[in-house]
């Protein structure tokens, strides 16, 4: 399995690589996150005890998001949760600590197997991600498989799951498949489809305003204030603070900016805590993610480390706002 601290942060030019991934479609390394099968008469049961969101109306082949809290209920790492039989679903994390937490919970009925080792990721993301595919599959599966499912494939002889989602904001797939088989496929797939490294995969999820756990996590934030309770169909609690986009001027214009500290002070009045920011391409300025004080006027806005200047707050993502993209239908022949 691929650790976090091997990821390759680009291939030559990460800016290139997100524009590449948002016109075309682009080739990324997940074999940094963990797999781990839970299965058994509990195992829904013991899921539900895990993670705050209901799974017993899931479908097969469905995958549902969540996210992990701690005691306090502080959102530590978020999720994806694969349902593969009525008494088996698998779960995702970039967080090793979340597996880890998993198997000390099983129990009679509720066993976990840790995949992570054994597995890898490979994902393709863009508007040309079917097309692409369809130089080494039949495509058909893929083409009427809905936002957040998955099936069971080949691709180019290789045994893999394939599910349609991503982190780019983009429509796109992910695809599971043995370690052992992970080189040959990638060195398949990289002859047509360009690489790109976790940078580039910065910029695009700042822009879809995604959250990575090592970086907005820090400050311990709960799932209201990240904005999540909706979508996890939880009652909101009251927030102290809002997980929001922005759009600012700076003399660095990064490719990746982030905390140099483990812990991030909560924002009051009329700071911002700056959690992550990039430089887009797509949208020619500096953008980040950040929080501020649940009720702060929009401006102005203060950076107390004076990173960043004339802050513009981003009430929803600043790319594909209602995130409509990645579920359009696919385009026949989008070449």
């Amino acid at each position: 399995m691929l650790a976090i601290d091997q990821l390759v942060r680009d291939y030559g030019d990460p800016y290139e690589e997100a524009r590449v991934c948002r016109r075309d479609c682009a080739l990324f390394d997940f074999s940094f996150v963990h797999r781990a099968r839970v299965s058994g008469k509990n195992a829904l049961l013991g899921m539900e005890s895990f993670q705050p969101r209901e799974l017993r109306n899931m479908a097969i082949g469905q995958i549902r998001y969540s996210v992990k809290t701690d005691q306090q209920k502080r959102v530590r790492s978020d999720l994806t949760l694969w349902r593969v039989a009525a008494d088996s679903l698998e779960v995702m994390s970039g967080c090793r600590e979340d597996i880890e937490e998993l198997l000390s919970l099983a129990a009679a009925g509720f066993e976990v197997d840790d995949l992570s080792a054994d597995t890898a990721i490979i994902t393709i993301q863009g508007p040309n991600s079917l097309d692409e595919l369809g130089r080494y599959m039949d495509t058909d599966a893929l083409r009427a498989l809905q936002y957040f499912g998955f099936v069971d494939s080949q691709i180019n002889g290789t045994p893999c799951v394939i599910g349609r989602l991503g982190y780019s904001g983009e429509q796109g797939f992910e695809i599971l498949i043995d370690q052992s088989s992970k080189a040959r496929l990638w060195d398949v797939l990289a002859e047509e489809i360009a690489p790109a490294g976790f940078a580039a995969l910065d910029i695009l999820r700042i822009e879809a305003g995604f959250f990575l756990f090592t970086n907005e996590c820090r400050i311990q934030p709960s799932v209201t204030e990240l904005g999540l309770s909706q979508l996890l169909g939880l009652v909101n609690d009251i927030p102290e603070i809002r997980f929001t986009g922005f759009k600012a001027e700076s003399d660095a214009n990064p490719i990746l900016w982030q905390p140099s500290t483990s812990c991030i002070n909560r924002p009051a009045g009329s700071a911002i805590a700056v959690t992550s920011a990039c430089y887009s391409p797509h949208l020619g300025s500096t953008i980040g993610l950040g929080f501020v004080a649940a009720g702060q006027a929009r401006e102005p806005v203060i950076d107390p480390d004076n990173e960043f200047h004339s802050i513009e707050l981003l009430a929803t993502p600043v790319y594909d706002p209602d995130k409509r993209i990645p579920r359009l239908p696919w385009r026949p022949g989008a070449r």
